[in-house]
């Protein structure tokens, strides 16, 4: 790919044989099951990502096509579609996963830290308009901010956990507060920089007989109950059909 040249048109000149699907990544380290992109459906490329335990997603089809790259780039006698009239980085961005997020099934196919670390539980920041995520339905997020205004993107609780203490080490180490400093911040803005900032999980006893017959699905927002070999599809279809969550900043 040339310098200067956007993600987005590295994949459309690839050609129709060289084809980039969607992989979901293995089931461990910082990034276990996140969604991702990589050459296709043949050759050593897709046997390496085989080998290191890449799932290929074929169901949501071919990231690079004829149809997206005329709507992304245009022709001679085709112009840009509307919806990628922006800027090289959104542009990229949608052409990226544009593919999967119109899918019905696709959105629930990404994990909750994937969703947080692009800022996707934002509706304005998801590369394509209207998508919901129905692992967030029931989240309470709140976003804390770095008082320097060093644009440092914001630290991120999901139901109480994990963004008051990696604000304070932010501003413990990046801006060399002290305790002190940082204890009267949280009494003056209401920050419990004391609280215990992990989740608190009960030991449980493992019965495979009980956790096979639990197999339902029960929507915490109307109480409607899916079961069956599908009930996982009809449920997620139908938290799409519920609002998307409240989102607090502090």
């Amino acid at each position: 790919m040339e310098t200067g040249t956007s993600w987005a048109e590295g994949q459309s000149q690839r050609g129709s044989g060289d084809q980039v699907i969607y992989y979901r990544k293995p089931d461990k380290g910082l990034e276990a099951k996140w969604i991702t992109c990589g050459d296709s459906v043949s050759g050593s490329k897709h046997l390496d990502y085989a080998k290191r335990g890449f799932e290929p997603l074929h169901k949501y089809g071919s990231v690079n096509n004829i149809q997206r790259d005329l709507r992304a780039f245009g022709s001679k006698s085709s112009p840009v579609a509307p919806e990628f009239s922006n800027t090289d980085s959104l542009r990229a961005e949608r052409y990226r996963w544009e593919q999967i997020l119109t899918h019905p099934d696709g959105s629930a196919e990404f994990p909750i830290d994937q969703i947080i670390a692009y800022s996707w539980y934002r509706p304005e920041n998801v590369p394509v308009t209207g998508v919901v995520f129905p692992q967030l339905q029931g989240l309470k997020i709140r976003e804390y901010r770095c008082p320097e205004r060093c644009g440092r993107p914001p630290f991120v609780d999901i139901d109480g956990i994990g963004g008051v203490t990696n604000l304070a080490n932010h501003l413990r180490i990046s801006h060399e507060w002290d305790r002190v400093s940082i204890m009267a911040y949280g009494e003056r803005v209401g920050i419990d920089f004391n609280k215990l900032d992990v989740i608190d999980l009960p030991v449980q006893d493992y019965e495979p007989d009980a956790a096979a017959a639990a197999a339902d699905f029960t929507c915490a927002e109307c109480g409607a109950t899916f079961a069956g070999s599908m009930a996982k599809a009809r449920y997620t279809r139908h938290q799409n059909n519920h609002p998307q969550i409240e989102i607090e900043v502090t």
